[in-house]
């Protein structure tokens, strides 16, 4: 894993600013804000990153999930589906449905 550098007093500053731009246009949306909603778009990126990270860093959407949990999710996704279409090619179960 790469090892994290320091930021500058100045970069520190411009986080901070993207931040509060960000949770203020949140604020007065009612919802996180998309690119469209500001001109300060290549500025927020250029500071915090790609847009879902900024929304991230800014705490208006969950983090991501990290890569082995959601190969995890999925393969219990796909073992699930396996089995539906098993249990479809299989044929109609017995039902107790109707046998009052």
């Amino acid at each position: 894993m790469a090892k994290k550098e320091r930021l500058s007093p100045e970069e520190l500053a411009e986080k901070k600013e993207c931040i509060a731009i960000l949770v203020a246009l949140a604020g007065k949306l009612g919802r996180p804000p998309n690119k469209a909603d500001t001109e300060e778009t290549l500025r927020i990126k250029r500071a915090l990153g790609p847009w879902p990270r900024a929304l991230e860093a800014a705490g208006l959407k969950a983090p991501r999930e990290k890569k082995g949990v959601r190969k995890e999710r999925h393969r219990k996704n796909r073992e699930k589906t396996e089995a539906f279409m098993a249990a479809k090619a299989a044929g109609p179960g017995k039902t107790t449905k109707g046998t009052d």
